[in-house]
């Protein structure tokens, strides 16, 4: 059991790979442009005074419905995806963020298992076997497996 210190608080989250930063950016604007099509459909709605009643039991969930694409709002999503498209990325990193992913990378590629300590901030460096067996000796401790016929 080896004491690992990184030397900073593992709250700290590192910049993301940009390809995982546009993943979840192009679902964000999608998630916006979803929401924006639904408003503009009621607002619609609302505006003619069709009061349907088209009432379908979703028991609390949200609808699977998609919306409709609304006329008025085509420039600007179009607009919303060409912003997409023009992001540029900077490799611009302090020394701070460089050991991060260092060390992410390091943690990444070993094949111990980094095991917090209670109540502390200590890291721990062990082989998966030896967390096992510690994790088996520590449980057992206090509770002993028996058979089914010995249960009262």
């Amino acid at each position: 059991m080896e004491k690992v210190n990184l030397g900073y608080s593992l709250k700290n989250i590192p910049i993301p790979s940009q390809s995982s930063y546009l993943k979840s950016f192009i679902s964000k604007v999608d998630s916006f442009i979803h929401r924006i099509r639904w408003k503009a459909y009621f607002f619609d709605k609302n505006q003619e005074q069709d009061n349907v009643n088209e009432t379908k039991a979703n028991y609390g969930f949200k609808s699977e419905k998609s919306p409709p694409q609304h006329k008025a709002l085509i420039p600007f999503e179009n607009d919303l995806y060409e912003l997409i498209n023009t992001i540029t990325f900077s490799r611009h990193r302090n020394s701070f963020q460089k050991k991060l992913v260092a060390d992410i990378k390091s943690i990444k590629n070993s094949k111990s298992v980094l095991v917090p300590a209670d109540k502390t901030s200590n890291m721990y460096k062990l082989s998966p076997e030896s967390y096992n067996k510690l994790l088996i000796d520590n449980v057992t401790k206090e509770y002993k497996k028996k058979q089914p016929s010995q249960t009262t």
